[in-house]
């Protein structure tokens, strides 16, 4: 099975350069997008939104980089994903996408954006 380390630079060079084919394949079938807030009711993407959902949140700060940097900055400055031991081995959260491992590696799972 892919590990975290095998994906993350498949989905950065998607992301990046607006693969959205890439980047539906790399997304569950269906994403829940939310407000920029836990508690806001989510809203299931279907991955063919993802791609227009991901180039949004790129233009926008992830609001807790000190420097104040648009995740696309942030993500191009992340070659190797930095993970955060508060969560599961199975999870992985960039700025405002949420990553899980499941039976089928790792997709794109959620995103915190506001319409």
């Amino acid at each position: 099975m892919e590990t975290l380390d095998q994906f993350w630079p498949r989905f950065r060079r998607a992301a990046l350069a607006g693969d959205g084919a890439a980047l539906r394949a790399m997304s569950a079938p269906v994403v829940l997008q939310r407000s920029t807030l836990d508690d806001s009711p989510a809203v299931k993407l279907p991955s063919s939104r993802v791609p227009a959902a991901v180039a949004k949140i790129l233009t926008l700060p992830d609001g807790v980089d000190a420097a104040g940097r648009i995740h696309r900055d942030i993500l191009k400055a992340t070659p190797v994903a930095k993970r955060d031991g508060q969560l599961t081995v199975d999870t992985y959260l960039f700025g405002d996408m949420v990553f899980v491992r499941g039976k089928a590696g790792w997709r794109l799972t959620e995103l915190y954006l506001k319409d």
